[in-house]
């Protein structure tokens, strides 16, 4: 989540453009991994990933977007890198 700064009155187009690029806005970053790659596990991780966010809201400003401009934000499906799925027991 980040937490863009409220417009200042008198703000010109260009200022604000200048002030995006210069200063980094203040964020919040919940990362959730679930490596197992049974379905059920996807599954469940992907309902508490919404219950979590669903959470926040009530406590999020009104400027508070999800998302960050400056570094993508990705989903990954899968184990790791050189790593095969494993299903447990």
């Amino acid at each position: 989540y980040t937490l863009k700064p409220t417009r200042e009155p008198g703000t010109s187009e260009l200022q604000r453009v200048y002030q995006r690029l210069q200063r980094r806005f203040s964020s919040v970053t919940l990362h959730v991994s679930a490596y197992d790659a049974l379905p059920q596990s996807r599954e469940l991780a992907a309902e508490f990933v919404t219950q979590l966010d669903a959470a926040f809201q009530d406590d999020l400003p009104e400027n508070a977007y999800r998302g960050s401009d400056r570094t993508p934000v990705r989903r990954i499906d899968g184990p790791p890198p050189g790593e095969e799925a494993t299903p447990t027991p």
